[in-house]
């Protein structure tokens, strides 16, 4: 593809940094140069020589007009050419960071914006590439400003990248954590907010009330034996994934440094949780730190029985270590490094233009090989996923529809799976559901591993003995806890309870149904509600009386 004719860039360029007398007249001309690379083709960045201009005038100190104009072009070529330039944009990440500090004001604000317009055109895939760039800001003797804007990012990188920021939670928890220990206030405070989005989207809904005091707790000490013991009555329904153990680990690593009764609720926790790990892989970058704590609680702790609670809970990591180095649960890794994948890109790309790819084309494809190498790694062959990794910047390279194609055949060439064909089920009937759960309360697993398959129009019955989670379990399924199971949307869930709690007592039998959550939005008034009482016996004088009036087999009738 042509390069942006050299006068277009330099007339642009003129005006944005030298000549432009306002505002409006310098981002008009901001604009002006990211179109005129966006017509001749993102390579052009390069090979118009912009992304030299713009890193040797950030670099003059002595011209504050001619930063800010390179901040404005760095802001247009993230609005008007997007995704596609950041394989040029994202090494100068680094030093944007640098101008949060600078000490012209118009200059911090600009670079303030063309951090958040970058993070804001990001493809999500590309949130493991930028991390590092948003961790040099907290690198040696940085200012706080720029730990407060790496931080800001960080935040903002939550809320666009919500599943891809997830998975790269293990490496972002203890950065932010130590931010959180800064001595300047505004960093702290930013720390905050930047855990508390990051957090937030951990996925797993056991745990999402509990993040406010996991937060609190990581600035408190004192709060940490408090924070346990709510951990410990968690019902964990969900499995328990990498971004899930990212912030319970430096919990329970606390926990087992505090007084023995806390270390013997939290080794029971740690040996719990360890059987609603699917997958051992998620733990196992964590072994580390766990490992050599238990070590010492196990060596320190005068109780016999807190001992023997710690080494079962040893026991449980080490046997989960050993899951993850056998492979268990997990398919054997494609073994691609990016050298292989680099050459099968550009085989794909010669393929589909009949020629080699240009030398201007090498940052493009070298980003699309570090965005899919994870992908390999991991087994991730969902044809969704790579399209997203791989189109928006073939299409720098390619026409639109054989860029498309040209993603699918990476994908294709890399996919190095045997491919069998699905066994039906010969089992009547629609399904209602069909999957996999653990269900745990605080210290005491009560399912693990447990498979529910129910079909449509049949009847089930839930059997066993006191404490065996038949309750827990109709409750998670009542609040939409249990993944796989179908949301209310789809099917109209009830849990009646055979008993009412005590503190409702004194409640009007009319107004404690009146309250029920499942009537809000069903607009329906006192007098339906009282009509429906009335309909299964509850007369008018029964109606406003209180509930600790009613005999058991009326409060067991009215719950």
């Amino acid at each position: 593809m042509t390069l942006a004719a050299p006068p277009v860039v330099d007339d642009c360029w003129h005006t944005l940094t030298v000549t432009a007398q306002t505002d409006a007249e310098a981002r008009k001309a901001a604009a002006d140069c990211a179109r005129a690379i966006n017509t001749a083709g993102v390579t052009a960045i390069r090979g118009s020589g912009l992304l030299e201009r713009i890193t040797t005038a950030w670099a003059d100190t002595s011209a504050p007009l001619v930063r800010e104009g390179a901040m404005l072009a760095f802001i247009a070529l993230c609005n008007d050419v997007g995704p596609a330039a950041e394989p040029f944009l994202l090494p100068l990440l680094p030093t944007l960071l640098g101008h949060y500090a600078d000490k012209a004001p118009n200059v911090r604000k600009r670079a303030e914006q063309a951090g958040e317009a970058f993070i804001e055109m990001l493809n999500p895939w590309s949130t493991r590439l930028v991390l590092p760039a948003l961790y040099s800001g907290f690198e040696g003797r940085r200012n706080w400003q720029v730990k407060v804007g790496s931080l800001k990012l960080l935040t903002l990188l939550a809320k666009c990248a919500p599943p891809q920021l997830a998975a790269q939670l293990p490496t972002i928890v203890p950065t932010i954590s130590e931010c959180m220990y800064d001595a300047k206030q505004q960093v702290k405070t930013a720390a905050v907010d930047a855990m508390t989005a990051c957090c937030s989207v951990v996925g797993n809904r056991d745990v999402e009330p509990f993040v406010p005091t996991l937060i609190s707790c990581s600035a408190r000490p004192a709060e940490v034996a408090e924070a346990i013991h709510k951990l410990g009555a968690i019902t964990f329904v969900q499995a328990v994934e990498s971004p899930c153990l990212s912030i319970l680990v430096p919990l329970l690593v606390k926990g087992l440094r505090e007084k023995t009764p806390i270390v013997r609720k939290t080794a029971v926790i740690i040996d719990n949780m360890v059987k609603v790990v699917y997958n051992p892989a998620d733990a196992e970058v964590f072994l580390p730190r766990l490992l050599p704590v238990l070590d010492i609680a196990s060596n320190s702790v005068a109780d016999p029985e807190v001992r023997s609670v710690v080494a079962t809970a040893h026991k449980g990591l080490d046997d989960l270590h050993a899951a993850a180095i056998s492979g268990a649960n997990a398919q054997p890794p494609v073994t691609m490094d990016e050298a292989v994948i680099t050459r099968v890109l550009r085989d794909v790309v010669e393929h589909a233009t009949g020629a080699a790819p240009a030398a201007s084309a090498a940052p493009v494809l070298d980003h699309i090989v570090k965005l899919v190498a994870p992908l390999l790694a991991a087994s991730n062959f969902d044809d969704n996923i790579w399209d997203q990794c791989a189109r928006p910047y073939l299409e720098s390279v390619l026409p639109r529809p054989a860029a498309k194609a040209a993603a699918a055949a990476l994908l294709s060439k890399c996919d190095h799976r045997e491919h069998s064909e699905a066994s039906s089920d010969d089992d009547e009937g629609i399904d209602l559901c069909n999957c996999e759960f653990s269900l745990a309360y605080g210290g005491k697993i009560l399912l693990n591993k447990a498979t529910l398959h129910l079909k449509r129009g049949r009847r089930y019955g839930l059997c066993g003995h006191n404490g065996a989670g038949k309750s827990t379990l109709m409750r998670s399924i009542a609040s939409g806890k249990l993944d796989g199971f179908p949301p209310k949307e789809v099917l109209k869930t009830v849990y009646v309870e055979h008993d009412i709690d005590a503190s409702a007592a004194e409640t009007a039998v009319v107004d404690f149904v009146m309250r029920d959550p499942m009537l809000e939005g069903l607009g329906l008034g006192r007098q339906e509600v009282e009509g429906v009482l009335e309909s299964v016996g509850f007369g008018e004088d029964m109606r406003g009386a209180s509930i600790a009036s009613l005999s058991g087999g009326w409060k067991m009738k009215l719950a």
